[in-house]
């Protein structure tokens, strides 16, 4: 199944055989979803990574994986429980960043720099709730969404940060945009022209802060805790005395 569609009315483009594109009638459109209406002739449209019958213009698919990965970084924080989040958008010529994850007192990889922009996208501060499960994920194979879950869940992670960035690969203007584009076929509408983007998204979880807290009180510190405090935390084992 080839990752690359685009439909014809009348003729398929003859030159089109070396470009990896699997031409189709138009009437086969109505099989397919679009996010903007339906298909128009001679557009290239990828095939989500995610769902092969949801169909997106070339020149837009990195910007819209990337929203959706960035929807699916929320969704992780929220249901983890996260009291802060914080993510900024950076657009720029010179970005430069990798996908992942640092916790709190440890930088596993990810940064990003020489921005020329950059933006709050998303703000949000609460109380926050205990964590939950957030899978399964809709990405498995971005390491800092599983690394954030395992963090949060297991490792009692206070604070993560998940940095994800578009790819590059369906520009309008890299080799394979060209080479279509000689090949008679549109690429479609992108506001973003070859500018790298990134989204580094800050969560804190102040329920998992109290556990850690209350998990290191002493019995006079366990009986004078605040409530809020005294469900995260066992009751202290308390030394036993043998009387003969």
């Amino acid at each position: 199944m080839s990752q690359l569609v685009a439909f014809y009315t009348d003729l398929a483009l003859p030159r089109a055989e070396t470009t990896g594109v699997s031409q189709l009638e138009i009437a086969d459109s109505e099989k397919y979803r679009f996010p903007l209406g339906s298909a128009t002739p001679r557009v290239v449209y990828v095939r989500h990574p995610k769902d092969p019958q949801l169909l997106i213009p070339f020149a837009a698919f990195d910007a819209y994986v990337l929203q959706d990965k960035y929807n699916e970084a929320l969704r992780i924080v929220t249901e983890l429980g996260a009291s802060e989040v914080i993510c900024r958008s950076l657009r720029g010529e010179s970005v430069e960043a990798e996908a992942g994850i640092g916790i709190k007192g440890l930088s596993l990889s990810g940064g990003a720099k020489q921005s020329s922009g950059t933006d709050i996208s998303y703000e949000q501060r609460g109380q926050g709730g205990p964590p939950r499960d957030p899978g399964p994920l809709r990405w498995p194979d971005e390491p800092a969404f599983e690394a954030a879950r395992a963090a949060v869940l297991w490792n009692g992670a206070t604070e993560v940060m998940i940095t994800v960035r578009s790819g590059s690969q369906f520009h309008a203007d890299s080799g394979l945009g060209n080479s279509l584009s000689k090949a008679g076929f549109h690429l479609g509408f992108s506001m973003q022209k070859n500018e790298a983007t990134v989204f580094a998204l800050t969560a804190k979880f102040a329920q998992n802060e109290k556990a850690n807290k209350a998990k290191k009180l002493s019995p006079q510190e366990w009986q004078a805790a605040p409530p809020a405090v005294v469900e995260q935390a066992p009751q202290p084992e308390r030394k036993r005395r043998w009387f003969g």
